[in-house]
């Protein structure tokens, strides 16, 4: 009984079936697909500035985001990178959520025209520009950290030079000023 199972499935291993792709071609089968995107975060460009409350809704969720990439990069789940992205996420929303606040103290004091209102206006535009400033300051340091990963990485003979030139566009855009 058993030499008769083992007999009928013969043929099938002997049959002229194409093996598996990589297998017979002479094409390396060690390459690499591409990277997915995998930042599945909301940009700026798809919140309400004007929205105070999705603005803080989305801070808040950074907020949880960063707490738990840290907790996974210590545990070695995540890259380091990964778990900064999720930090610079979080001062880039908050300098969003600053401005927000700002378009908001601008908007009652046109409709309100309190002489209170000046103070407070001034008071929040003065946060907005540290939020500016803190955030322009964070990118910049992300930017100089990518720079010197891909160099790492290239001279490791394992990053492209488009990479390295890209990482520097960046960063020397960040520099100028204005920006």
């Amino acid at each position: 009984m058993m030499l008769g199972m083992i007999v009928a499935a013969v043929p099938a291993f002997a049959l002229d079936e194409p093996e598996l792709p990589g297998q017979s071609d002479s094409v390396p089968s060690d390459i690499e697909p591409p990277l997915l995107s995998q930042n599945s975060e909301l940009d700026d460009s798809t919140l309400d500035p004007r929205s105070l409350s999705a603005i803080e809704n989305e801070m808040a969720r950074a907020r949880k985001r960063v707490a738990s990439a840290d907790r996974l990069f210590r545990a070695g789940i995540i890259a380091k990178v990964e778990a900064e992205q999720h930090a610079l996420r979080v001062v880039q929303l908050e300098a969003l959520l600053a401005e927000a606040r700002l378009e908001e103290a601008r908007k009652v004091a046109v409709d309100t025209s309190k002489p209170r209102s000046d103070g407070e206006i001034a008071r929040v535009a003065e946060e907005a520009r540290i939020a500016r400033e803190q955030c322009h300051r964070a990118e910049l340091e992300a930017a100089l950290r990518n720079l010197q990963r891909q160099r790492k990485l290239l001279a490791l003979g394992s990053g492209r030079k488009s990479d390295v030139n890209r990482a520097a566009e960046n960063l020397a855009k960040l520099q100028r000023p204005g920006n």
